[in-house]
């Protein structure tokens, strides 16, 4: 039975560090520790632990194997990362509520029975026989994993060869050693790109990867990196957390983590690998397309003074990202009604006259454009992030108001909201036509006025060039006279 003590943990992680982790244990620090007895000489301590303004998370690999009793691994989300004064403060904590217990000692009793029944099963391969063995390692393109198939054999003491490279072009359709299992593995894989000219490497990526990586790993063949590491497993799902994280420099670096904690792979669809567990699994909570995940995993490092002007970008261009700010900004709510604006100017280019009307609105103080037609609009005006929660149903019946006075929507106008009169040839037309002049004689005499005595706030341009003149009274003269 496993068993730590102080002087392990010392001598494993050092003088400096233990006084460290003590220190945080001694203050209350450690929020959870949760052993998994996985046999006698073998125990995976999962923990939480309280650092400067941040949680933790560790996960710590104790085996009986080490020349002074106990080998201790630790993994941490700190800066640090590895055998830090978390994994002491855990550790400590464990030696708490660890005292060998009678259940605990079943337990592993009970965990020995296991591992026998599972060493009476006759093992899928022959010793001596050839099998095909499935390697996986990242791949040096984002959102792809690399796999090359070899050929083993098991020696006489249970150990797995190296592998001989498969360079067959045709896959393992014609090899003996390859069950119905392999082959259509492998003819999944040739419908991936080749890495260079080798045909035994291939870059997986997508929905077709990820059935592949799980058909792979379903053999109970498939490795990371080699087949002196134990088979991979597949995984439960784990869910991902995003944080900045501050580097010894100073700098600010976007992490990628799960929980329990594991390495997140670049591949696409999000998986993660726990070479605690050797397992591959999905990573959940990750709504993220293939482009957008590749470049979560090439995000710029900040220096600490470039931290709130990178935050305000990101309020204002992916106002919905689940990716978190790296500094907190003061927001003012903005939940008014909108008013709605209308501007109405000419402009002059090779074309011609031009005489455009524009859609806008004002909450409060603040004016947005129509596009994009987000509920949730965060803007920067003067120094101040301002969150403008829209009234959409409002602001599409003043846009159903405009449609009533013969406006329509003029296509492919960005973000502003452009209009003309039905009816009107072209938006570029360089003449009126005589529809479209009694259009804007109508609008400019009578809706106009109307929608100003409804509370719209409407702004004619001085460059705005078409009038109507009404004259006080029409004189004619009439000659009556006829030719005799």
């Amino acid at each position: 039975m496993l068993k730590l003590t102080h002087q392990h943990i010392r001598h494993e992680l050092g003088g400096p560090t233990f006084n460290r982790g003590e220190k945080y244990f001694l203050e209350g620090r450690v929020e959870d520790v949760t052993p998994e007895v996985i046999d006698s000489d073998l125990v995976i301590l999962r923990s939480r632990v309280s650092g400067s303004g941040n949680l933790y998370v560790q996960e710590i690999g104790l085996e009986a194997s080490g020349t002074f009793g106990v080998d201790i691994d630790g993994i941490c989300s700190c800066p640090v990362g590895f055998n830090c004064k978390h994994v002491v403060a855990a550790c400590l904590s464990y030696l708490v509520v660890d005292d060998s217990s009678p259940k605990d000692k079943l337990d592993v009793k009970l965990q020995w029975l296991e591992r026998l029944k599972k060493a009476r099963q006759t093992s899928p391969v022959d010793v001596g026989a050839e099998f095909i063995a499935y390697i996986i390692d990242e791949s040096f393109q984002p959102g792809e994993l690399k796999v090359r198939y070899v050929e083993c054999k098991y020696k006489k003491n249970g150990d797995r060869t190296k592998g001989r490279k498969h360079t067959a072009y045709s896959g393992l359709k014609y090899d003996r050693s390859a069950t119905e299992e392999d082959k259509q593995i492998s003819t999944m894989l040739m419908a991936f790109r080749g890495i260079g000219d080798m045909s035994h490497d291939y870059a997986i990526a997508g929905e077709l990867g990820q059935l592949c990586l799980a058909k792979m790993i379903a053999t109970e063949r498939c490795f990371w990196q080699e087949t002196k590491n134990p088979p991979l497993s597949l995984g439960a799902p784990r869910t991902l957390q995003l944080d900045w994280r501050e580097l010894e420099n100073q700098q600010l670096q976007l992490m990628l983590k799960v929980e329990p904690a594991a390495r997140v792979l670049e591949f696409f669809p999000p998986h993660y690998f726990s070479e605690m567990q050797w397992e591959i699994g999905p990573v959940e909570d990750a709504q993220f397309n293939s482009k957008e995940w590749a470049l979560l995993h090439d995000a710029p490092r900040l220096a600490s003074d470039e931290a709130t002007s990178f935050s305000e970008q990101q309020l204002t261009q992916i106002p919905d990202s689940q990716i978190p700010m790296p500094a907190t900004i003061d927001q003012i709510e903005v939940a008014e009604a909108p008013v709605p604006c209308l501007h109405i100017e000419t402009v002059q280019n090779f074309t011609g006259a031009q005489h455009k009307v524009r859609l806008s609105f004002r909450y409060a103080s603040i004016e947005i454009s129509v596009y994009p037609q987000l509920a949730r609009r965060n803007i920067i005006e003067n120094g101040r992030v301002y969150v403008i929660q829209r009234d959409l149903m409002a602001e599409l019946k003043c846009m159903g108001r405009l449609e009533q006075a013969g406006l329509a929507a003029v296509p492919e106008s960005g973000d502003e909201y452009w209009l003309k009169f039905s009816g009107a040839a072209d938006y570029m037309e360089t003449k009126d036509s005589t529809d479209t002049i009694d259009h804007w004689r109508s609008f400019l005499k009578e809706t106009v006025p109307s929608l100003e005595g409804e509370g719209w706030i409407v702004e004619i341009a001085d460059s705005f060039t078409m009038s109507f003149i009404q004259p006080d009274k029409w004189e004619a003269q009439v000659d009556t006279e006829t030719e005799a």
